[in-house]
């Protein structure tokens, strides 16, 4: 794998549309968004919320938050579908829903 293919979008986790009937919306285009952007965007928008709150105002960060650990369950059940995760990460995502 050479230098440019490591930042090609095309060898990054894609983005989680949807998980179990709740739709995620993407913080860029369509087609440049990956599960990382996903995941820096909830954490930052958690952060100003959590600053919010502090400050008094009614938000709760945690939202931003559960929507995250969602996306990721989303990504890991993907990469189980393609076959690209190893029988020790399911068994430790089964024990999670439990």
């Amino acid at each position: 794998m050479s230098a440019d293919s490591k930042t090609s979008y095309e060898y990054k986790i894609p983005a989680v549309k949807e998980y179990r009937g709740t739709a995620y919306p993407l913080p860029l285009d369509d087609e440049d968004c990956t599960l990382q952007d996903q995941i820096i965007d909830k954490l930052q928008r958690a952060d100003d919320e959590y600053a919010e709150a502090i400050a008094g105002y009614d938000c709760d960060p945690a939202f931003n938050l559960i929507d995250a650990i969602q996306m990721l369950k989303g990504a890991i059940e993907t990469l189980e579908q393609q076959g690209l995760c190893s029988d020790a990460i399911r068994t430790t995502a089964e024990e999670e829903d439990a």
